[in-house]
C-alpha cells in the first residue's frame, strides 16, 4: 500500500505549515463499497434516533401534559423553544467545538449518549423548572449530530462516492425518524404507554452509542490535519483492506491536489467580511425564516391543531405522521437520484415552494372535512 508522505513542510517564507494530505488522497480514491454504506447508515440512523428526542414536548403536551394540567400552553411554547431552538444552538456550538478537539468519533458517541441519558426522565418529571432544565439537556445530543454527521461523512468518503451514498442514507434516516419513531410506534403506544416509548428512545440512543464505538472509524482527515499521521495511516489501511475484499486493485492516490496550507486561526467575524457579507446575511435571513416556518410554525403547533382544534385522536395523528413521512421519503429518494443534475439553490427553491404550497393548502381546507 502507499506509504505516508515525508511530513509537513515549510513554505518559502518559513512560517506557513503545509499538510501533505496523503491520507485524504488515499480515502478519496476508494470506490463505493459496503464500508461506505455501513458507516453512513449507522451515522444517519443515529441522527434519526437522536432527532426523535428533539421537540419531545410536541408529542407529550397534547396527550399527556395537557390532560394532566402539568403545564400551560404558554409554558409548553417555552419548553419547545428550549428544545428545538436554544438547546440546538448551545449543543451545536459546544459539541461541534468538542469534535474539533477530541475527534468526530468521540463527539458522536457522546452525542448519542446524551440523547439517551436525558430523554427518559420526561416520563416522570412534572416540575416546570425541572422540565426546562431537561429540555436544554435533552436536545444537546441531537445538536451534536447536526453539527458533526455531515462533516464526518464528507471526510470519510471521496467526492465521487459521497453524494449518492449520503443522500440515500439520509432517505433511510427520514423514514426511520418520521414513519417509525414518530409515527408507527407512538400510533400504538400513545398516550397509554408513553413512558415505554420514552424508555425505548433512551435505549435506542444508547445502542447507537455502542454501535458507533465498535464500528465507526475516526476521520483520517481529522487525524492528519492534527499531525497524528500514524493513527491516520492505521485507519486508512483498515479502510483499504475492507474495500479491497471486493476491489483488489486500487488506483494510486494523487497527493498533489490535497496539500493544504494551514493558515493562522480565522476570526469568527470572517463570514461578515467584505467578500462574504452579502451571502452570509442572505443565508441568515433565509435560515431564520425557513427554520421558523418549518420548526416553530409547523412542528410546534401541528399536533395541537389536529388534536384540539380538529378533534383527531392520537392514533390518527401519529398515523398521519407516518404516512406523510413515507411520502417525504419517496420525494427525498427521487431527489437523491436526480438532485445532482441541478444546482443546490434550485433544489432548495423547489423545496421551499413545495413546503409553502403545502401550508397554503392546509390553510385553505383547515375548516373543511378535507382537512
Amino acid at each position: 500500500m502507499t506509504q505516508d508522505a515525508s511530513g509537513a513542510g515549510t513554505a518559502a517564507a518559513g512560517t506557513t505549515l503545509i499538510i501533505p494530505g496523503e491520507m485524504a488522497a488515499r480515502v478519496d480514491r476508494l470506490p463505493r463499497s459496503w464500508m461506505a454504506w455501513e458507516i453512513c447508515l449507522i451515522v444517519q440512523v443515529g441522527w434519526a434516533i437522536a432527532a426523535s428526542t428533539d421537540g419531545i414536548a410536541a408529542r407529550l403536551y397534547p396527550y399527556v401534559w395537557l390532560p394532566a394540567k402539568t403545564v400551560t400552553h404558554s409554558q409548553y411554547d417555552v419548553l419547545y423553544a428550549f428544545q428545538a431552538g436554544i438547546s440546538i444552538v448551545i449543543g451545536g456550538y459546544a459539541i461541534g467545538w468538542l469534535a474539533d478537539k477530541i475527534g468526530r468519533r468521540k463527539a458522536l458517541i457522546i452525542s448519542a449518549a446524551l440523547a439517551g441519558v436525558f430523554i427518559w426522565p420526561f416520563a416522570y418529571v412534572t416540575s416546570y423548572p425541572a422540565l426546562i432544565v431537561l429540555s436544554i439537556a435533552d436536545t444537546l445530543g441531537f445538536a451534536g449530530f447536526l453539527a458533526i454527521n455531515v462533516v464526518y461523512m464528507s471526510e470519510i468518503m471521496g467526492p465521487s462516492v459521497r453524494p449518492r451514498v449520503m443522500m440515500i442514507s439520509q432517505v433511510s434516516a427520514i423514514f426511520v425518524l418520521g414513519a417509525i419513531l414518530t409515527g408507527i410506534i407512538p400510533h400504538y403506544w400513545f398516550p397509554a404507554q408513553y413512558r415505554q416509548y420514552l424508555w425505548l428512545l433512551a435505549g435506542l440512543n444508547i445502542a447507537i452509542a455502542v454501535l458507533l464505538f465498535f464500528r465507526m472509524p475516526e476521520s483520517p482527515r481529522w487525524l492528519e490535519a492534527r499531525e497524528r499521521r500514524d493513527q491516520a495511516r492505521q485507519v486508512v489501511e483498515r479502510m483499504e483492506a475492507r474495500v479491497m475484499k471486493k476491489h483488489p486493485v486500487l488506483p494510486e492516490p494523487d497527493v498533489s491536489p490535497y496539500q493544504v496550507v494551514a493558515e493562522e486561526k480565522t476570526s469568527w467575524l470572517a463570514p461578515f467580511g467584505k467578500q462574504y457579507a452579502a451571502v452570509t446575511i442572505l443565508l441568515l435571513v433565509v435560515m431564520a425564516l425557513g427554520y421558523a416556518g418549518i420548526v416553530y410554525g409547523g412542528a410546534s403547533q401541528a399536533f395541537l391543531f389536529l388534536s384540539l382544534t380538529r378533534g383527531y385522536s392520537a392514533g390518527f395523528v401519529f398515523a398521519l405522521t407516518a404516512w406523510s413521512s413515507v411520502v417525504s421519503s419517496i420525494v427525498y429518494l427521487l431527489n437523491a437520484f436526480v438532485g445532482d443534475r441541478f444546482e443546490r439553490r434550485w433544489v432548495q427553491l423547489a423545496g421551499a415552494i413545495l413546503f409553502a404550497g403545502g401550508w397554503w393548502g392546509v390553510y385553505e381546507v383547515h375548516n373543511t372535512p378535507g382537512m
